[in-house]
């Protein structure tokens, strides 16, 4: 049997909100009284966040899953498209984004053909050229 009690949830008071630096100037956490706090969504930080850890997070996947190497990049890429379509880019800049989101795909989508198991994994040289290229904004 499952305890489906509810509890009263007191109405969101946005007016405690109070800005505060944390380590980077990009990121800001918000106060919300008693335990609680927020972080701002900053997506140039998220995208360079991705391409920073994306090397540690493929690894990680790929031997934990059966996924091959590409698919687990391909997850580490939709991360980026998730990110650019927030829509809080400037217009010029999620533009450039995504021209180069497309184009790595693209890429990506072609060494699959050339390595499409598990067992097939691109050499060093290809997967350090797509990690820099996962660099979108830089």
């Amino acid at each position: 049997m499952f305890n489906l009690s509810v509890q009263k949830v007191e109405p969101f008071d946005p007016s405690g909100i109070m800005p505060h630096d944390m380590h980077n100037q990009n990121q800001k956490t918000f106060e919300t009284g008693g335990s609680n706090t927020l972080e701002a969504f900053d997506p140039i930080f998220e995208l360079k966040k991705v391409a920073e850890n994306a090397r540690d997070r493929v690894k990680q996947e790929f031997s934990r899953s059966q996924n091959t190497w590409l698919d687990c990049f391909i997850n580490d890429l939709s991360v980026l498209l998730q990110i650019i379509d927030t829509k809080l880019l400037p217009p010029q800049l999620e533009e450039i984004a995504k021209r180069r989101y497309t184009a790595l795909l693209e890429k990506v989508l072609e060494l699959k053909e050339e390595y499409p198991t598990r067992e097939t994994i691109p050499p060093v040289s290809v997967q350090d050229e797509l990690f820099s290229a996962l660099r979108i904004i830089d």
